[in-house]
């Protein structure tokens, strides 16, 4: 959050927290990583979100980590909208069943 100095309006990045990304998510990085407080401007707890990068990896695969779980994710662009898709528990589903998901 930050004030612009030109119309002295408070703007909010309301953007996913992305923390400490890495090339592409692991088994050891899934176990391992904790929530980290990001709240929205109305005080409501929003999910930490990493993204499935590097070469073995699938664009469209998010893990959103929240104060008591760790979610995999589908997110796709459709005709300029968001549309995402829960695929489960990311302490259950390993890693690979979740990309192979985002491939059918």
């Amino acid at each position: 959050m930050h004030m612009d100095k030109h119309t002295n309006v408070v703007e909010h990045d309301f953007r996913p927290k992305v923390v400490d990304q890495p090339e592409s998510l692991s088994k050891r990085f899934i176990q391992s990583v904790k929530y980290e407080v990001n709240t929205s401007p109305s005080g409501r707890e929003l999910p930490n979100t990493y993204y499935d990068r590097g070469k073995e990896g699938h664009p469209n695969l998010q893990l959103r980590v929240y104060p008591n779980s760790k979610t995999w994710y589908f997110q796709k662009k459709h005709s300029g909208r968001v549309h995402r898709t829960k695929i489960g528990d990311a302490l259950s589903i390993p890693i690979q069943i979740a990309r192979d998901e985002c491939k059918t």
